[in-house]
Protein backbone atom coordinates (compact mmCIF):
# COMPACT_ATOMS: atom_id res chain seq x y z
CA UNK A 1 0.00 0.00 0.00
CA UNK A 2 2.84 2.39 0.91
CA UNK A 3 4.66 1.60 -2.36
CA UNK A 4 1.44 2.15 -4.27
CA UNK A 5 1.02 5.62 -2.72
CA UNK A 6 4.61 6.45 -3.62
CA UNK A 7 4.03 5.34 -7.19
CA UNK A 8 0.89 7.48 -7.40
CA UNK A 9 2.76 10.50 -6.08
CA UNK A 10 5.59 9.93 -8.54
CA UNK A 11 3.02 9.63 -11.34
CA UNK A 12 1.35 12.90 -10.30
CA UNK A 13 4.67 14.70 -10.02
CA UNK A 14 5.67 13.44 -13.45
CA UNK A 15 2.37 14.58 -14.92
CA UNK A 16 2.67 18.04 -13.34
CA UNK A 17 6.18 18.42 -14.69
CA UNK A 18 5.06 17.33 -18.14
CA UNK A 19 2.15 19.73 -17.87
CA UNK A 20 4.61 22.60 -17.61
CA UNK A 21 6.31 21.39 -20.78
CA UNK A 22 2.97 21.27 -22.60
CA UNK A 23 2.45 24.97 -21.92
CA UNK A 24 5.24 25.58 -24.40
CA UNK A 25 3.93 23.28 -27.12
CA UNK A 26 0.30 23.14 -28.25
CA UNK A 27 1.03 20.28 -30.65
CA UNK A 28 2.24 18.02 -27.81
CA UNK A 29 -0.74 19.13 -25.70
CA UNK A 30 -3.02 18.12 -28.58
CA UNK A 31 -1.36 14.71 -28.85
CA UNK A 32 -1.50 14.07 -25.11
CA UNK A 33 -5.18 14.92 -24.64
CA UNK A 34 -6.40 13.35 -27.87
CA UNK A 35 -7.48 10.19 -26.05
CA UNK A 36 -9.81 12.26 -23.85
CA UNK A 37 -11.82 13.57 -26.80
CA UNK A 38 -11.72 10.57 -29.15
CA UNK A 39 -11.63 6.81 -28.64
CA UNK A 40 -9.97 6.23 -32.00
CA UNK A 41 -6.20 6.26 -32.28
CA UNK A 42 -4.82 9.57 -33.51
CA UNK A 43 -3.76 9.38 -37.15
CA UNK A 44 -1.02 11.97 -37.15
CA UNK A 45 0.04 13.91 -40.22
CA UNK A 46 2.27 16.91 -40.88
CA UNK A 47 -0.67 19.28 -41.26
CA UNK A 48 -1.72 18.71 -37.65
CA UNK A 49 1.57 19.96 -36.24
CA UNK A 50 1.60 22.78 -38.78
CA UNK A 51 -1.85 24.01 -37.73
CA UNK A 52 -1.02 23.65 -34.04
CA UNK A 53 2.16 25.69 -34.49
CA UNK A 54 0.33 28.38 -36.47
CA UNK A 55 -2.39 28.67 -33.84
CA UNK A 56 0.17 28.83 -31.04
CA UNK A 57 2.03 31.58 -32.87
CA UNK A 58 -1.17 33.57 -33.37
CA UNK A 59 -2.21 33.14 -29.73
CA UNK A 60 1.07 34.36 -28.24
CA UNK A 61 0.19 38.02 -28.82
CA UNK A 62 -3.21 37.61 -27.17
CA UNK A 63 -1.75 35.70 -24.24
CA UNK A 64 0.80 38.47 -23.70
CA UNK A 65 -1.75 41.23 -24.37
CA UNK A 66 0.11 42.49 -27.43
CA UNK A 67 -1.52 43.79 -30.63
CA UNK A 68 -2.21 40.91 -33.00
CA UNK A 69 -0.24 40.69 -36.23
CA UNK A 70 -3.21 39.37 -38.20
CA UNK A 71 -6.37 37.29 -38.06
CA UNK A 72 -6.26 33.78 -39.50
CA UNK A 73 -8.26 31.91 -42.16
CA UNK A 74 -7.78 28.15 -42.43
CA UNK A 75 -9.22 26.30 -45.44
CA UNK A 76 -8.87 22.52 -45.32
CA UNK A 77 -11.00 19.53 -46.40
CA UNK A 78 -13.43 17.87 -44.00
CA UNK A 79 -12.22 14.88 -42.03
CA UNK A 80 -8.77 16.31 -41.30
CA UNK A 81 -9.20 16.88 -37.52
CA UNK A 82 -9.52 20.64 -38.00
CA UNK A 83 -12.30 21.12 -35.43
CA UNK A 84 -10.62 19.02 -32.75
CA UNK A 85 -7.49 21.10 -33.23
CA UNK A 86 -9.05 24.53 -33.43
CA UNK A 87 -12.37 24.45 -31.58
CA UNK A 88 -11.83 21.73 -29.00
CA UNK A 89 -8.24 21.61 -27.74
CA UNK A 90 -6.87 25.02 -28.73
CA UNK A 91 -9.07 26.99 -26.27
CA UNK A 92 -8.10 24.64 -23.43
CA UNK A 93 -4.40 24.99 -24.21
CA UNK A 94 -4.79 28.77 -24.21
CA UNK A 95 -6.32 28.53 -20.73
CA UNK A 96 -3.26 26.77 -19.33
CA UNK A 97 -1.22 29.71 -20.64
CA UNK A 98 -3.65 32.40 -19.51
CA UNK A 99 -6.72 31.11 -17.63
CA UNK A 100 -8.56 34.44 -17.79
CA UNK A 101 -8.97 34.34 -21.58
CA UNK A 102 -12.49 34.59 -22.96
CA UNK A 103 -13.59 32.67 -26.05
CA UNK A 104 -16.51 32.83 -28.44
CA UNK A 105 -16.70 29.60 -30.45
CA UNK A 106 -19.32 29.65 -33.19
CA UNK A 107 -20.55 27.30 -35.89
CA UNK A 108 -23.47 27.04 -38.31
CA UNK A 109 -25.55 25.11 -35.77
CA UNK A 110 -25.98 25.13 -32.01
CA UNK A 111 -25.67 21.35 -31.88
CA UNK A 112 -22.25 21.42 -33.54
CA UNK A 113 -21.09 24.25 -31.28
CA UNK A 114 -22.39 22.24 -28.33
CA UNK A 115 -20.43 19.14 -29.39
CA UNK A 116 -17.21 21.15 -29.49
CA UNK A 117 -17.95 22.70 -26.09
CA UNK A 118 -18.61 19.33 -24.44
CA UNK A 119 -15.35 17.89 -25.73
CA UNK A 120 -13.39 20.88 -24.44
CA UNK A 121 -15.07 20.62 -21.05
CA UNK A 122 -14.27 16.90 -20.90
CA UNK A 123 -10.59 17.80 -21.19
CA UNK A 124 -10.77 20.33 -18.33
CA UNK A 125 -12.62 17.78 -16.17
CA UNK A 126 -10.27 14.89 -17.01
CA UNK A 127 -8.11 13.36 -14.28
CA UNK A 128 -4.93 14.17 -16.19
CA UNK A 129 -5.82 17.84 -16.59
CA UNK A 130 -6.76 18.23 -12.92
CA UNK A 131 -3.44 16.72 -11.87
CA UNK A 132 -1.42 18.81 -14.31
CA UNK A 133 -3.26 22.08 -13.74
CA UNK A 134 -4.98 21.95 -10.34
CA UNK A 135 -5.28 25.74 -10.26
CA UNK A 136 -7.75 25.74 -13.19
CA UNK A 137 -11.22 24.46 -12.32
CA UNK A 138 -14.68 25.12 -13.69
CA UNK A 139 -17.11 27.05 -11.54
CA UNK A 140 -20.04 24.80 -10.72
CA UNK A 141 -22.44 27.77 -10.58
CA UNK A 142 -21.46 28.75 -14.15
CA UNK A 143 -21.06 25.41 -15.84
CA UNK A 144 -23.51 25.06 -18.71
CA UNK A 145 -22.76 23.43 -22.02
CA UNK A 146 -23.00 26.61 -24.10
CA UNK A 147 -21.34 28.78 -21.47
CA UNK A 148 -18.91 27.79 -18.78
CA UNK A 149 -16.42 29.74 -16.73
CA UNK A 150 -13.30 28.85 -14.78
CA UNK A 151 -12.13 30.18 -11.44
CA UNK A 152 -9.99 32.84 -13.16
CA UNK A 153 -12.98 34.38 -14.96
CA UNK A 154 -11.99 32.74 -18.20
CA UNK A 155 -15.12 31.97 -20.20
CA UNK A 156 -16.11 29.90 -23.21
CA UNK A 157 -19.26 31.01 -25.02
CA UNK A 158 -20.53 28.58 -27.66
CA UNK A 159 -23.13 29.68 -30.17
CA UNK A 160 -24.77 28.60 -33.41
CA UNK A 161 -25.20 31.15 -36.16
CA UNK A 162 -28.91 31.39 -35.34
CA UNK A 163 -28.18 32.03 -31.68
CA UNK A 164 -27.41 35.25 -29.85
CA UNK A 165 -24.26 36.52 -28.19
CA UNK A 166 -25.51 39.96 -27.20
CA UNK A 167 -23.33 41.50 -24.52
CA UNK A 168 -20.61 38.85 -24.85
CA UNK A 169 -17.03 39.83 -25.71
CA UNK A 170 -13.97 37.68 -26.28
CA UNK A 171 -10.19 37.69 -26.50
CA UNK A 172 -10.28 34.98 -29.18
CA UNK A 173 -13.17 34.39 -31.59
CA UNK A 174 -13.25 31.00 -33.32
CA UNK A 175 -15.57 30.52 -36.30
CA UNK A 176 -15.72 26.86 -37.27
CA UNK A 177 -17.73 25.87 -40.38
CA UNK A 178 -20.07 28.87 -40.46
CA UNK A 179 -21.98 27.51 -43.47
CA UNK A 180 -23.46 24.07 -44.13
CA UNK A 181 -22.43 22.45 -47.40
CA UNK A 182 -26.06 22.10 -48.48
CA UNK A 183 -26.57 25.84 -47.95
CA UNK A 184 -23.67 26.84 -50.18
CA UNK A 185 -25.90 27.70 -53.14
CA UNK A 186 -28.44 29.63 -51.09
CA UNK A 187 -27.64 33.31 -51.46
CA UNK A 188 -29.81 34.01 -48.42
CA UNK A 189 -27.86 31.56 -46.22
CA UNK A 190 -24.50 32.78 -47.51
CA UNK A 191 -25.45 36.40 -46.91
CA UNK A 192 -26.65 35.52 -43.40
CA UNK A 193 -23.38 33.75 -42.55
CA UNK A 194 -21.31 36.59 -43.97
CA UNK A 195 -23.29 39.21 -42.05
CA UNK A 196 -22.87 37.31 -38.77
CA UNK A 197 -19.12 37.50 -39.29
CA UNK A 198 -18.95 41.12 -40.47
CA UNK A 199 -21.70 42.71 -38.38
CA UNK A 200 -22.05 40.58 -35.25
CA UNK A 201 -18.89 38.68 -34.35
CA UNK A 202 -16.69 41.57 -35.46
CA UNK A 203 -18.26 43.63 -32.66
CA UNK A 204 -17.68 41.04 -29.96
CA UNK A 205 -14.02 41.90 -29.33
CA UNK A 206 -12.72 42.82 -25.89
CA UNK A 207 -9.91 44.80 -27.52
CA UNK A 208 -10.00 45.61 -31.24
CA UNK A 209 -6.21 45.67 -31.44
CA UNK A 210 -5.63 42.44 -29.54
CA UNK A 211 -8.64 40.16 -30.05
CA UNK A 212 -7.82 37.37 -32.49
CA UNK A 213 -10.40 36.01 -34.94
CA UNK A 214 -9.83 32.61 -36.55
CA UNK A 215 -12.04 31.23 -39.33
CA UNK A 216 -11.81 27.50 -40.01
CA UNK A 217 -13.80 26.01 -42.87
CA UNK A 218 -13.87 24.00 -46.05
CA UNK A 219 -14.49 26.19 -49.10
CA UNK A 220 -18.06 25.96 -50.37
CA UNK A 221 -18.65 28.81 -52.81
CA UNK A 222 -16.84 31.76 -54.37
CA UNK A 223 -19.00 34.01 -52.16
CA UNK A 224 -18.62 32.06 -48.91
CA UNK A 225 -17.36 33.47 -45.57
CA UNK A 226 -13.73 32.89 -46.57
CA UNK A 227 -14.10 35.35 -49.44
CA UNK A 228 -15.75 37.85 -47.10
CA UNK A 229 -13.08 37.38 -44.44
CA UNK A 230 -10.18 37.77 -46.87
CA UNK A 231 -11.38 41.28 -47.68
CA UNK A 232 -9.84 42.35 -44.37
CA UNK A 233 -6.48 44.03 -44.50
CA UNK A 234 -4.53 41.85 -42.06
CA UNK A 235 -5.34 38.19 -42.60
CA UNK A 236 -3.05 35.19 -42.77
CA UNK A 237 -4.53 32.71 -45.24
CA UNK A 238 -3.69 29.05 -44.70
CA UNK A 239 -5.05 26.92 -47.55
CA UNK A 240 -4.40 23.17 -47.55
CA UNK A 241 -6.19 21.43 -50.45
CA UNK A 242 -6.55 17.66 -50.35
CA UNK A 243 -4.20 17.38 -53.32
CA UNK A 244 -1.25 19.51 -54.35
CA UNK A 245 -2.37 22.53 -56.40
CA UNK A 246 -1.22 26.08 -56.99
CA UNK A 247 -3.63 27.18 -54.26
CA UNK A 248 -1.61 25.77 -51.37
CA UNK A 249 -0.76 28.50 -48.87
CA UNK A 250 1.78 29.19 -47.55
CA UNK A 251 3.96 28.19 -50.48
CA UNK A 252 6.61 26.50 -48.36
CA UNK A 253 4.32 23.69 -47.17
CA UNK A 254 3.98 22.29 -50.69
CA UNK A 255 7.07 20.20 -49.99
CA UNK A 256 5.16 18.38 -47.24
CA UNK A 257 2.63 16.85 -49.63
CA UNK A 258 3.29 13.14 -50.13
CA UNK A 259 2.89 12.01 -53.74
CA UNK A 260 0.70 15.04 -54.27
CA UNK A 261 -1.55 14.27 -51.28
CA UNK A 262 -2.18 16.37 -48.18
CA UNK A 263 -2.91 13.33 -46.03
CA UNK A 264 -2.17 9.97 -47.70
CA UNK A 265 -3.99 8.07 -44.94
CA UNK A 266 -7.23 10.02 -44.43
CA UNK A 267 -7.38 11.36 -47.98
CA UNK A 268 -5.81 8.63 -50.07
CA UNK A 269 -6.60 8.20 -53.77
CA UNK A 270 -9.50 5.88 -53.09
CA UNK A 271 -11.05 8.27 -50.56
CA UNK A 272 -10.65 11.17 -52.97
CA UNK A 273 -12.27 9.15 -55.73
CA UNK A 274 -15.24 8.40 -53.49
CA UNK A 275 -15.43 12.07 -52.48
CA UNK A 276 -15.56 13.04 -56.14
CA UNK A 277 -18.50 10.70 -56.70
CA UNK A 278 -20.37 11.96 -53.65
CA UNK A 279 -19.65 15.67 -54.03
CA UNK A 280 -19.66 16.04 -57.80
CA UNK A 281 -17.15 18.12 -59.71
CA UNK A 282 -18.01 21.49 -58.19
CA UNK A 283 -18.28 20.13 -54.64
CA UNK A 284 -14.96 18.36 -55.05
CA UNK A 285 -13.26 21.51 -56.33
CA UNK A 286 -14.67 23.50 -53.42
CA UNK A 287 -14.51 21.17 -50.43
CA UNK A 288 -11.47 19.08 -51.34
CA UNK A 289 -9.42 21.40 -53.57
CA UNK A 290 -10.48 24.57 -51.68
CA UNK A 291 -11.04 26.40 -54.95
CA UNK A 292 -14.64 27.23 -55.80
CA UNK A 293 -14.63 28.81 -59.21
CA UNK A 294 -15.82 32.35 -59.81
CA UNK A 295 -17.89 32.57 -63.00
CA UNK A 296 -16.15 35.80 -63.93
CA UNK A 297 -12.70 34.20 -63.97
CA UNK A 298 -13.59 30.71 -65.19
CA UNK A 299 -12.17 29.63 -68.54
CA UNK A 300 -15.63 28.24 -69.32
CA UNK A 301 -18.25 30.49 -67.75
CA UNK A 302 -21.50 28.50 -67.37
CA UNK A 303 -23.46 31.50 -68.65
CA UNK A 304 -21.71 31.43 -72.03
CA UNK A 305 -23.17 28.18 -73.31
CA UNK A 306 -26.24 28.46 -75.54
CA UNK A 307 -29.09 25.91 -75.55
CA UNK A 308 -31.11 24.13 -78.21
CA UNK A 309 -34.38 22.22 -77.69
CA UNK A 310 -34.36 20.31 -80.96
CA UNK A 311 -31.24 19.68 -82.99
CA UNK A 312 -31.27 21.61 -86.28
CA UNK A 313 -29.90 20.23 -89.52
CA UNK A 314 -26.13 19.79 -89.33
CA UNK A 315 -23.73 20.57 -92.17
CA UNK A 316 -21.05 18.35 -90.68
CA UNK A 317 -20.90 15.90 -87.77
CA UNK A 318 -17.75 14.61 -86.07
CA UNK A 319 -16.77 12.50 -83.08
CA UNK A 320 -13.77 12.99 -80.81
CA UNK A 321 -12.39 10.44 -78.36
CA UNK A 322 -10.34 11.05 -75.22
CA UNK A 323 -9.38 7.60 -73.97
CA UNK A 324 -8.13 6.40 -70.59
CA UNK A 325 -5.34 3.90 -69.99
CA UNK A 326 -7.48 1.05 -68.71
CA UNK A 327 -10.54 0.26 -66.70
CA UNK A 328 -10.03 0.92 -62.99
CA UNK A 329 -11.38 2.88 -60.08
CA UNK A 330 -8.57 5.39 -60.09
CA UNK A 331 -8.31 5.92 -63.84
CA UNK A 332 -9.85 8.64 -65.92
CA UNK A 333 -12.90 8.13 -68.04
CA UNK A 334 -12.96 7.41 -71.74
CA UNK A 335 -15.10 10.03 -73.44
CA UNK A 336 -16.68 10.22 -76.87
CA UNK A 337 -18.17 13.60 -77.79
CA UNK A 338 -20.33 13.93 -80.89
CA UNK A 339 -20.39 17.44 -82.35
CA UNK A 340 -21.98 19.09 -85.36
CA UNK A 341 -21.86 22.48 -87.08
CA UNK A 342 -24.06 24.58 -89.30
CA UNK A 343 -24.09 28.24 -90.28
CA UNK A 344 -25.21 29.26 -86.76
CA UNK A 345 -22.56 27.58 -84.66
CA UNK A 346 -21.22 24.47 -82.97
CA UNK A 347 -23.61 21.90 -81.48
CA UNK A 348 -22.74 19.27 -78.89
CA UNK A 349 -25.00 16.35 -79.74
CA UNK A 350 -24.02 13.65 -77.26
CA UNK A 351 -21.49 12.63 -74.62
CA UNK A 352 -20.56 9.04 -73.90
CA UNK A 353 -18.42 8.79 -70.75
CA UNK A 354 -17.46 5.67 -68.84
CA UNK A 355 -14.60 3.67 -67.34
CA UNK A 356 -14.25 0.71 -69.67
CA UNK A 357 -11.81 -1.99 -70.71
CA UNK A 358 -10.06 -1.84 -74.06
CA UNK A 359 -12.35 -4.42 -75.73
CA UNK A 360 -15.32 -2.42 -74.45
CA UNK A 361 -13.71 0.74 -75.82
CA UNK A 362 -13.40 -0.79 -79.29
CA UNK A 363 -17.01 -1.98 -79.19
CA UNK A 364 -18.28 1.37 -77.96
CA UNK A 365 -16.34 3.21 -80.68
CA UNK A 366 -18.11 1.15 -83.33
CA UNK A 367 -21.47 1.66 -81.62
CA UNK A 368 -21.12 5.44 -81.33
CA UNK A 369 -20.11 5.64 -84.99
CA UNK A 370 -23.09 3.55 -86.09
CA UNK A 371 -25.50 5.75 -84.12
CA UNK A 372 -24.36 9.16 -85.36
CA UNK A 373 -22.54 8.40 -88.64
CA UNK A 374 -19.94 11.19 -88.27
CA UNK A 375 -17.84 12.26 -91.23
CA UNK A 376 -14.69 11.69 -89.17
CA UNK A 377 -13.67 10.20 -85.82
CA UNK A 378 -10.76 11.99 -84.13
CA UNK A 379 -8.88 10.05 -81.46
CA UNK A 380 -6.24 11.60 -79.23
CA UNK A 381 -2.96 9.73 -79.61
CA UNK A 382 -2.35 8.99 -75.95
CA UNK A 383 -3.16 6.27 -73.42
CA UNK A 384 -5.17 3.57 -75.22
CA UNK A 385 -5.81 5.91 -78.17
CA UNK A 386 -2.87 4.54 -80.16
CA UNK A 387 -4.15 0.97 -79.92
CA UNK A 388 -7.71 2.04 -80.62
CA UNK A 389 -6.67 3.78 -83.85
CA UNK A 390 -4.77 0.71 -85.04
CA UNK A 391 -7.56 -1.72 -84.23
CA UNK A 392 -10.35 0.36 -85.76
CA UNK A 393 -8.33 0.89 -88.94
CA UNK A 394 -7.69 -2.85 -89.12
CA UNK A 395 -11.25 -3.97 -88.41
CA UNK A 396 -13.46 -1.21 -89.87
CA UNK A 397 -13.75 1.42 -92.54
CA UNK A 398 -14.47 4.16 -89.99
CA UNK A 399 -12.72 7.37 -91.11
CA UNK A 400 -10.15 7.73 -88.32
CA UNK A 401 -7.84 10.65 -87.70
CA UNK A 402 -5.27 10.74 -84.92
CA UNK A 403 -4.77 13.88 -82.90
CA UNK A 404 -1.42 14.82 -81.39
CA UNK A 405 -1.57 17.78 -78.96
CA UNK A 406 2.21 18.14 -79.35
CA UNK A 407 2.70 18.41 -75.59
CA UNK A 408 0.56 21.53 -75.57
CA UNK A 409 -0.83 22.35 -72.14
CA UNK A 410 -4.52 21.55 -71.55
CA UNK A 411 -5.13 25.06 -70.24
CA UNK A 412 -3.63 26.60 -73.37
CA UNK A 413 -5.85 24.43 -75.55
CA UNK A 414 -8.90 25.41 -73.52
CA UNK A 415 -8.11 29.10 -73.84
CA UNK A 416 -7.82 28.68 -77.61
CA UNK A 417 -11.46 27.69 -77.98
CA UNK A 418 -13.19 29.43 -75.06
CA UNK A 419 -13.71 32.72 -76.99
CA UNK A 420 -16.08 30.85 -79.31
CA UNK A 421 -18.13 29.75 -76.32
CA UNK A 422 -18.03 33.25 -74.84
CA UNK A 423 -19.28 34.73 -78.13
CA UNK A 424 -22.40 32.55 -78.01
CA UNK A 425 -21.50 30.24 -80.89
CA UNK A 426 -21.57 26.95 -78.95
CA UNK A 427 -24.86 25.16 -78.25
CA UNK A 428 -25.70 22.41 -75.75
CA UNK A 429 -28.94 20.42 -75.52
CA UNK A 430 -31.45 21.98 -73.15
CA UNK A 431 -31.84 18.62 -71.42
CA UNK A 432 -29.51 15.61 -71.25
CA UNK A 433 -28.59 13.11 -68.55
CA UNK A 434 -24.91 14.01 -68.88
CA UNK A 435 -25.36 17.80 -69.05
CA UNK A 436 -24.85 18.77 -65.39
CA UNK A 437 -21.59 16.85 -65.09
CA UNK A 438 -20.37 18.27 -68.40
CA UNK A 439 -21.06 21.85 -67.27
CA UNK A 440 -19.56 21.29 -63.82
CA UNK A 441 -16.33 19.82 -65.20
CA UNK A 442 -15.88 22.78 -67.54
CA UNK A 443 -16.81 25.24 -64.79
CA UNK A 444 -14.04 24.17 -62.41
CA UNK A 445 -11.38 23.41 -65.03
CA UNK A 446 -8.39 23.21 -64.55
CA UNK A 447 -8.92 22.47 -60.85
CA UNK A 448 -11.41 19.62 -61.03
CA UNK A 449 -10.83 15.93 -60.46
CA UNK A 450 -11.27 15.15 -64.17
CA UNK A 451 -10.75 17.03 -67.42
CA UNK A 452 -11.55 14.37 -70.03
CA UNK A 453 -14.70 16.12 -71.30
CA UNK A 454 -12.85 19.43 -71.49
CA UNK A 455 -10.22 17.74 -73.66
CA UNK A 456 -12.87 16.59 -76.12
CA UNK A 457 -14.33 20.10 -76.29
CA UNK A 458 -10.93 21.57 -77.09
CA UNK A 459 -10.24 18.90 -79.72
CA UNK A 460 -13.61 19.19 -81.41
CA UNK A 461 -13.75 22.98 -81.58
CA UNK A 462 -10.14 23.22 -82.72
CA UNK A 463 -11.01 20.97 -85.65
CA UNK A 464 -14.36 22.60 -86.45
CA UNK A 465 -13.49 26.29 -86.12
CA UNK A 466 -11.69 26.60 -89.51
CA UNK A 467 -14.56 24.78 -91.23
CA UNK A 468 -17.14 27.01 -89.56
CA UNK A 469 -15.27 30.17 -90.48
CA UNK A 470 -14.81 29.04 -94.06
CA UNK A 471 -18.49 28.20 -94.24
CA UNK A 472 -19.34 31.68 -92.99
CA UNK A 473 -16.73 33.21 -95.28
CA UNK A 474 -14.89 35.05 -92.54
CA UNK A 475 -11.55 35.15 -90.82
CA UNK A 476 -10.89 33.30 -87.63
CA UNK A 477 -11.70 35.57 -84.73
CA UNK A 478 -8.65 36.77 -82.74
CA UNK A 479 -8.26 35.08 -79.41
CA UNK A 480 -9.16 37.05 -76.32
CA UNK A 481 -5.83 36.49 -74.64
CA UNK A 482 -2.66 37.39 -76.53
CA UNK A 483 -0.77 34.76 -74.56
CA UNK A 484 -2.52 31.96 -76.42
CA UNK A 485 -2.26 33.22 -80.02
CA UNK A 486 0.64 31.07 -81.14
CA UNK A 487 -1.20 27.81 -80.63
CA UNK A 488 -2.34 26.52 -84.04
CA UNK A 489 -2.63 22.75 -84.05
CA UNK A 490 -2.33 21.20 -87.47
CA UNK A 491 -4.47 18.10 -88.03
CA UNK A 492 -2.86 17.44 -91.43
CA UNK A 493 -1.64 13.89 -91.67
CA UNK A 494 -3.43 12.63 -88.56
Amino acid sequence: MFDQRINIEIYKATLKSYGEDLKKNFYEFFQFFWSVIDDAKLIDNWHIKFLCDELQKAAENVINNRPKENDVVINIPPGTTKSNICSVLFPVWCWIRKPSLRFIVSSFSSSLASDFAIKSRDVVLSDEFRIMYPDIVLRMDRNQIMKYENNHKGVRYSVGFNGTITGKHADIILIDDPLKAEDAFSRTKRTHANRIITHTLSRRKRDNKVTLTILIMQRLHEDDPTTEFLKRTKVKHICLPGVLTDYVKPEEVKKNYVNGLLDPVRLDRESLSEAKKELGTFGYASQILQNPVDDETAIFNPQWWQRYHSLPLMTNTIQVWDTAFEKGQHNDYSVCATWGINMNGFYLINIFRDKITFPELVAQSKKQFDIYKPSIVIIEQKASGHSLIQQLKHETKIPIRGYDPQDKDKVVRAHEVSPRIESGQVFLPADATWLDEFLAEHHVFPNGAHDDQVDTTSMALKYLIPKFDKMNNRRIRPLANEKYKETNIDFTGY
